[in-house]
C-alpha cells in the first residue's frame, strides 16, 4: 500500500494541493480585486438577457459567461461559482507546468522540483484570490505550449491542431494568446536535430494547419454566436485612442515634452532623440517589472545556479526561449500603448523563464544534500523555499470588518432615493445602491463631487491620495466628515456629506 502510494504521479499531489490552496486563498481574502466585480456583473447580465448583452456590456466576456454556467450548472453563487473555475484553471496550470518541464529535459524526475516551483511562486500565487481571466488563458496556454514541445521533438499534425486549439481556447479570455498561436510555426526552424529541409517542411506543414485550424476555429465560433473577431475589434476600440500618444511621445517636435525631458536648454539639442530616450526608458521599466515579478527568491536561485554552472539547455528548451522574446515584445508593445504594465501582464514572461530553475533546483539540492555537501547552501535552499511558501501563502489579506461596517451604516443612514456617491465596488455591490457596482470610479476629485448636489452623501475608500485629490472641496468647506471606519486610527472609509 506504501509503495502504491509512493508510485502515485507527482503531478496528481501538485493538483490536490493547488486546490487546497485556492480553497486557502478565499478562505483567509475575503476583498476581491475590484475586476471581479466586472466580471459579476457580467455573468449577471449573461443569465438575465443573454451572450450578446454579455459581450455588449463587456467586449471580453468569456470567463464571466463560463462564471455564469458554473452557476447555472450547480446552483452554487456566481462568487464561489468564479472561485471554483480559479481553482480549476490554477490547478490546470500547475499540472500543465510540472508536465511541461518533463517534456523539456526528457526527466520525470524534475517533476517533484517543477511542482515545488508553481506551487511557492509569490508573483502568481498572490493573484490566487483574485477573479481574473489570466489564469484561465496561462493555463491554456502552458498546455498549448507542452503539445507544442512534443510536436517539436516529434512532427504530428494531431498534435499542430490540439495545440492550436487550446490557443484559441486561451484567446477567448486573452487575445494575446493569438500571437503565440501566429507564431508558434517558427519554432520548428529552431530544431537542429532536423536537416534543413525537415525543418523547413514541418514549418510549412504547421502554417497551413496552425492557419486552418485557427480560422475554422473562428468560424465555429462564429456559428456558436461568439465572435472572436468582433471582440477583438472592440478591444482595438479600447486601446485606439492610446495610438495618438504613442506618436506624440516619440515627437521631436513636441516641445512641452522634449522640453520635460531634456530641459530648456537641452531640448535644443537633444530633442530628435527623444524616441530613443522614450524606447530606452520604457524597456528598462519592462526589464525591471520582469525582475520584480521574477522576486527576490528566484533571481537569487537564478544567481546560485549560474555560479555553480548548473543550468542545463537542451535542445528542447529553444521554444521556451523563443516564446519568452515573443512574450517580451507583446509585453513591450503593452507598455508602449498604455504607458504602464501591471505585474499580472508579466506573468506567461516570468513562468516562462521559471522553466530554466527546475533541473538547476535539482543540481543545487544535490550539492548541498549530499554526503559532502555544503551546509550553508542547504541552509540558504531551506531559507528560501520557506520565504517563498509564506510570501505566496501565509500573508492575510485585508479584513473586510470595515466593508461590512460601511454597508451597514449605509442600510441604516441613507435612503434609497437619495444622492450617493460610492467609489469601492465591493460597497456599491453589498449596499444594493448603485445598479452598474461594476463601473463606479475610484479616483474621486474635486470637480465629481462639484457636480452633485447639495446633502449628497460620498462613501469614500481612502486609497491614499484621496484627500490630496479632493482637497479643494474641502478647503472650501463643501464637505462635513460624517464617520469613518475604522472609527479610530487610519481609515479605510470615510463618508462626507456635501453641503
Amino acid at each position: 500500500m506504501t509503495m502504491a502510494w509512493r508510485n502515485i504521479d507527482i503531478r496528481i499531489y501538485a493538483v490536490a494541493i493547488s486546490l487546497l490552496l485556492s480553497w486557502w486563498h478565499s478562505f483567509v481574502n475575503p476583498l476581491l480585486n475590484p475586476d471581479a466585480y466586472t466580471y459579476i456583473h457580467t455573468a449577471e447580465i449573461f443569465l438575465d438577457q443573454g451572450l450578446a448583452a454579455a459581450f455588449e456590456w463587456y467586449p471580453n466576456a468569456s470567463y464571466p459567461v463560463l462564471i455564469g454556467l458554473v452557476n447555472k450548472i450547480t446552483g452554487i453563487d456566481l462568487f464561489s461559482s468564479a472561485q471554483i473555475l480559479n481553482a480549476i484553471f490554477y490547478a490546470l496550470l500547475s499540472f500543465s507546468f510540472i508536465t511541461l518541464v518533463g517534456e523539456i529535459y526528457d526527466d520525470k524526475k524534475l517533476y517533484l522540483y517543477a511542482a515545488i516551483l508553481i506551487l511557492v511562486f509569490p508573483d502568481l500565487n498572490e493573484y490566487r484570490f483574485f477573479l481574473i481571466r489570466d489564469i484561465a488563458s496561462l493555463s491554456l496556454l502552458f498546455t498549448a505550449f507542452f503539445l507544442l514541445i512534443r510536436c517539436y521533438k516529434n512532427f504530428s499534425i494531431a498534435l499542430i491542431l490540439y495545440s492550436s486549439a487550446l490557443c484559441v481556447l486561451a484567446a477567448l479570455f486573452r487575445s494575446e494568446a493569438l500571437i503565440y498561436l501566429a507564431s508558434s510555426p517558427f519554432i520548428f526552424l529552431l530544431n537542429s536535430r532536423k536537416s534543413t529541409k525537415e525543418r523547413l517542411s514541418n514549418f510549412l506543414q504547421s502554417v497551413g494547419v496552425f492557419a486552418g485550424a485557427g480560422i475554422t476555429s473562428i468560424i465555429l465560433l462564429e456559428i456558436m454566436g461568439y465572435s472572436l473577431i468582433g471582440s477583438i475589434r472592440d478591444i482595438a476600440t479600447i486601446y485606439a485612442p492610446f495610438v495618438d500618444q504613442i506618436a506624440a511621445s516619440f515627437d521631436a517636435n513636441n516641445q512641452e515634452l522634449t522640453t520635460a525631458v531634456f530641459g530648456e536648454y537641452g531640448a535644443n539639442y537633444s530633442a530628435e532623440y527623444i524616441g530613443l530616450f522614450m524606447f530606452a526608458g520604457l524597456m528598462a521599466i519592462v526589464v525591471t517589472k520582469t525582475l520584480a515579478g521574477l522576486g527576490p527568491i528566484s533571481v537569487i536561485t537564478f544567481a546560485l545556479a549560474y555560479f555553480k554552472r548548473l543550468f542545463i539547455l537542451p535542445n528542447n528548451i529553444r521554444p521556451i526561449f523563443y516564446f519568452s522574446c515573443v512574450s517580451f515584445v507583446i509585453t513591450l508593445g503593452f507598455i508602449l500603448f498604455t504607458r504602464f504594465l501591471s505585474g499580472r501582464y508579466l506573468l506567461p514572461l516570468c513562468l516562462l523563464l521559471l522553466l530554466l530553475l527546475p533541473p538547476a533546483i535539482a543540481g543545487l539540492w544535490k550539492k548541498a544534500s549530499g554526503a559532502e555537501g555544503s551546509r550553508t547552501l542547504l541552509f540558504t535552499l531551506v531559507f528560501l523555499g520557506l520565504y517563498a511558501s509564506i510570501d505566496s501563502h501565509w500573508e492575510l489579506g485585508d479584513s473586510d470588518a470595515s466593508a461590512k461596517s460601511v454597508v451597514a451604516w449605509i442600510e441604516n443612514n441613507v435612503s434609497p432615493n437619495g444622492p450617493l456617491l460610492i467609489n469601492d465596488e465591493y460597497v456599491a455591490y453589498h449596499s444594493k445602491m448603485v445598479q452598474d457596482y461594476d463601473r463606479v470610479s475610484r479616483y474621486i476629485t474635486s470637480s465629481d463631487i462639484d457636480s452633485h448636489p447639495d446633502n449628497t452623501i460620498f462613501v469614500l475608500q481612502n486609497y491614499g491620495r484621496l484627500e490630496s485629490h479632493i482637497a479643494p472641496s474641502l478647503s472650501k468647506g463643501n464637505l462635513e466628515l460624517i464617520t469613518q471606519f475604522p472609527n479610530s486610527g487610519e481609515a479605510d472609509y470615510l463618508i462626507y456629506k456635501k453641503r
